[in-house]
């Protein structure tokens, strides 16, 4: 048996804008194909996570991650974005970009245990919710000048 490389985890701006730019990626080869819809849901969420905390790096004015920003190493996305200074106010004023943040805000990491295929609509849903052009990824780079 082949063991992999133990490869430490993103910490830089940089290796978390890496990391969503490959499960972008990895989502858009997923999404088309019949069978791996819950999985394009469950990248498009690591995505996302990886973007809000490339963010968190930027709103905090860190180089890489550290100990200070122990209180986001999770996988919720309300609460990342939360730790960027994202507020339902601040959502309230994006009225167009409402519906993608509510979205997004219901992924799970969990989704990626459930044995049951994911629609295309849910799967696409949350792609467009993520990556469209009134998704979570385009009002990011509209308000903070952080882009994919």
């Amino acid at each position: 048996m082949v063991t992999p490389p133990q490869l430490p985890p993103a910490k830089s701006q940089a290796e978390f804008l890496s990391l969503a730019r490959q499960k972008l990626a990895l989502v858009k080869l997923l999404l088309h194909t019949k069978g791996q819809r819950t999985a394009c849901y469950v990248e498009c969420g690591f995505a996302v996570e990886a973007l809000l905390k490339a963010l968190i790096l930027q709103v905090h004015q860190k180089i890489s991650w550290d100990a200070t920003l122990d209180g986001y190493r999770h996988h919720e996305l309300k609460g990342l974005a939360e730790g960027c200074g994202i507020t339902t106010g601040t959502l309230i004023a994006a009225a167009e970009f409402r519906a993608a943040w509510a979205t997004v805000f219901q992924w799970r990491r969990s989704a990626g245990y459930h044995p049951f295929e994911t629609t295309f609509a849910i799967a696409d849903g949350m792609y467009e919710a993520s990556f469209g052009q009134k998704g979570v990824a385009k009002w990011i780079e509209l308000n903070f000048q952080l882009a994919l």
